[in-house]
């Protein structure tokens, strides 16, 4: 539980790495890739199969250097656990994957803190129920129940086959994000996040907060709409992402993605669309009950 503690205010659950590794693998440059809303199936099929051969030294900085999705926080665990991560097992559901033993211990993100399973007893974390199955002479079984819906997860081979599935993920997917970690109040939570979605023209960071005087949930939003903007609202725009990524003790960890953003997606973005514009609004997303 102490390294989970620890260890997540200094990780950045991010795939701005990830597309970034997909990218060089995809062999298009940033200002083709910066059109494509998703794959074509060819692309995608190269795609998995550069993957499926990228060997571990070539991956481990997507664990190693404390970014990355699930899987990265999974992996990152066990290398702090045990020698060798893959002293661990790794489940996959198809969208999400996490570390377990057959002792009961399972690393899972959306948990936070480490869930310990005692013989085929449930165990209920973060609204999701966790289980084990053994048998003797065999794997165990990891499952979990979510909103009525029970799933297996799927026994990786190692942590490079996780990381490798999680990437195939990546480059289908659509958002490319970053979620600031932080320990408040002794609860490890998130503040602030930024997000790019593939084939759009806008950049959104945004960070929520609970008003005390309401009880209302807000989100302070910001967006860097590429178009029609001039180099002055276009430095304005990076000027506004560098004060929120280095605002409440963002700035030691965004550094390591903002050089993504700034020197190769923005410029990319510039290219295709146009300069940027700055919009800024506050959304109610939750009202006091």
């Amino acid at each position: 539980m102490e390294a989970c503690r620890k260890t997540w205010p200094k990780t950045l659950y991010s795939s701005f790495h990830m597309f970034e590794v997909i990218l060089q693998f995809s062999e298009k440059t940033w200002e083709e890739i910066v059109r494509i809303p998703r794959f074509d199936k060819s692309t995608i099929e190269y795609l998995e199969k550069r993957i499926r051969q990228s060997p571990d030294d070539e991956l481990r900085r997507l664990w190693v250097e404390h970014h990355g999705l699930c899987t990265s926080w999974s992996i990152l665990i066990a290398s702090m656990l045990f020698d060798d991560p893959n002293t661990m097992y790794f489940g996959d559901d198809g969208r999400h994957r996490l570390a377990y033993t057959s002792h009961g211990l399972v690393i899972d993100s959306s948990a936070r803190i480490p869930v310990l399973l005692k013989g085929d007893k449930a165990y209920t974390k973060g609204g999701i129920e966790y289980r084990m199955s053994t048998v003797e002479g065999q794997q165990p079984s990891l499952s979990y129940t979510r909103s009525g819906i029970t799933k297996t997860y799927d026994v990786c081979q190692n942590w490079t086959d996780a990381i490798q599935r999680c990437l195939i993920q990546a480059a289908s997917g659509r958002d490319v994000i970053c979620l600031f970690r932080i320990t408040q109040d002794s609860r490890l939570r998130f503040d602030g996040q930024i997000k790019w979605t593939k084939g759009t023209n806008i950049i959104v960071w945004s960070r929520r907060t609970i008003q005390k005087e309401t009880g209302q949930t807000i989100e302070f939003r910001k967006q860097a709409i590429f178009g029609k903007g001039t180099e002055d609202t276009n430095a304005k725009c990076k000027m506004a992402l560098m004060s929120f990524c280095h605002e409440d003790g963002r700035k030691a960890l965004s550094s390591t993605i903002l050089p993504i953003i700034q020197e190769k997606l923005w410029p990319a973005l510039v290219t295709v669309f146009g300069l940027a514009e700055l919009k800024a609004d506050n959304i109610i997303v939750k009202a006091k009950e």
